[in-house]
């Protein structure tokens, strides 16, 4: 069995400044398809239907989170199944 070498500080650095361009990179995406959605949404003139939609869907995705916070047997059920 050999022993890991710990790293550098350097390679620290090296890793935390590669997480964070990553991170930068996927903010500029994520706020380029807000931007693209939000845009279709008003080209479309759906906003009032998209909005009471959107709604809905997340006070399902709360009464699925509620139920499985409840009944932790069915989450466990849940990830075995994935």
């Amino acid at each position: 069995m050999t022993k890991r070498k710990k790293p550098t500080l350097r390679e620290i650095q090296t890793a935390i400044d590669g997480i964070l361009k990553y991170m930068m990179e996927m903010q500029k995406s994520i706020g380029s398809l807000d931007s693209a959605l939000g845009s279709y949404i008003e080209y479309k003139g759906d906003n009032e239907k998209w909005t009471e939609w959107l709604q809905e869907k997340l006070k399902e995705t709360k009464e699925e989170n509620d139920a499985r916070q409840s009944d932790p047997e069915q989450s466990e059920e849940r990830n075995s199944e994935a």
